[in-house]
């Protein structure tokens, strides 16, 4: 009898698992990324469990690249252009008050350090809409509001990474003093140098599959080329590389390029991202369930509490505080909207991914690293649970409606 290897193994009883959660989420109505981090931490609880542990070279080098691509790839350039006024403001502004709302909630409320309270503030800047998506194309919500959540999240990937990286930089180099004009420099730089990466390597890539463009393997071989390709190049000049393959799939999806690709050759690249896709949201929220341990994180309950708060009451000021400003630049968010918008706030794989990427020695590791699973467990579970119930209370699951103030 031929005995297969322990990773195989692993591998084989994930994906096992992973059909039976979707049986049983479908049959009962539970978002499948909720059922997905509960069976994870239920695998997380079974003594001497096979597992592959999520680290942050996983997240970030594996399946960060194909994901982000993916979002750019399949956005709504149109949409995105309709709706450019809150996206920006919730991906860029709406980054720097959520640090500064978890420096207020932490230092005063859970009397943690400066150093502590802003690096958490820029680990759980970033969203993750994926439970949030799906369950918006399954209730048919307007495609302008789906637009709003998808490329938030899509960008502020980017600017609270960047966010994290110079803070941890600043930290490093003068202790618990930050130079204030040079953070906010080298944030420009990183920000802005990805972004350029992302529009030339875009533009090249444009190129190739106009030549290649009857080749649809070829084709789909060379996106993933783009997603690893742009990401890696970026990161190797010391530049967001997040931006490069956002801006890089945007670049390509936002030309004439596609026009040379026949139908029928475009839903095939659409469906091989599309489960790319699928497969690594899967694992990435069975991993994040794996990785999470209760005992951990109810020693350090009062302060995982307030950080849990400070998450999701900062993002409903955030929310209130910004529709003002997007309707002044001509872009009026109702009510509902607004609530949507904070409702969809969860975060996932990417905070935990920088959390885990802390030094070692880094003040109050254990404890961040406690307080953003909380966040992250809190958010997925309850938010993503009530999330469905909530929206149709609103009266927003219904066709479009249009994002005029007071509807």
């Amino acid at each position: 009898m031929t005995h297969l290897p322990a990773t195989t193994q692993t591998v084989a009883l994930m994906l096992a698992v992973f059909a039976a959660l979707a049986i049983a989420t479908a049959r009962f109505r539970v978002p499948y990324t909720v059922g997905l981090v509960v069976a994870g931490l239920i695998i997380g609880l079974i003594p001497r469990h096979p597992s592959i542990e999520l680290t942050p070279s996983l997240v970030l080098f594996v399946f960060l690249p194909p994901l982000l691509f993916d979002g750019g790839w399949t956005a709504d350039v149109p949409a995105m252009r309709r709706n450019w006024a809150p996206i920006a403001l919730l991906a860029i502004v709406g980054v720097v008050l959520g640090v500064a709302v978890s420096y207020v909630f932490l230092t005063f409320g859970a009397h943690l350090a400066a150093e502590t309270a802003l690096i958490f503030g820029a680990i759980v800047a970033a969203t993750d809409p994926i439970a949030v998506l799906a369950l918006f194309n399954t209730l048919r919500i307007d495609r302008d509001l789906q637009a709003i959540v998808e490329n938030e999240s899509l960008f502020n990937d980017g600017t609270s990474v960047v966010a994290f990286t110079t803070l941890l930089t600043a930290f490093s180099q003068a202790g618990a003093t930050i130079d204030v004009p040079g953070a906010m420099l080298r944030a420009a730089v990183m920000t802005a140098g990805g972004v350029i990466v992302g529009f030339i390597i875009g533009g090249v890539a444009r190129f190739l599959i106009r030549i290649v463009a009857d080749q649809v393997m070829i084709v789909a071989f060379l996106t993933a080329l783009i997603a690893y390709g742009a990401y890696l190049i970026a990161e190797d000049l010391r530049v967001s590389g997040i931006m490069a393959v956002i801006f890089a799939a945007i670049t390509i999806a936002g030309s004439r390029t596609l026009a040379a690709i026949s139908p029928s050759d475009r839903g095939k690249i659409d469906s091989f991202w599309s489960v790319i896709a699928f497969v690594a949201n899967t694992l990435l929220f069975v991993l994040m369930g794996a990785s999470i341990h209760i005992r951990d994180i109810l020693a350090q309950w009062p302060d995982a509490v307030i950080g849990v708060a400070a998450v999701v009451l900062g993002r409903l000021l955030i929310v209130r505080a910004l529709a003002p400003f997007s309707a002044l630049l001509g872009r009026p968010l109702s009510s509902k909207w607004q609530n949507a918008i904070t409702l969809a706030g969860i975060r996932g794989a990417l905070s935990m991914a920088l959390v885990l990427s802390l030094p070692d020695d880094f003040p109050e590791r254990s404890l961040l690293v406690s307080m953003v699973f909380s966040v992250v467990l809190f958010t997925v579970v309850v938010q993503g649970s009530l999330l469905e119930p909530l929206l149709r209370a609103m009266g927003l699951t219904e066709q479009a409606r249009p994002a005029q103030a007071g509807a």
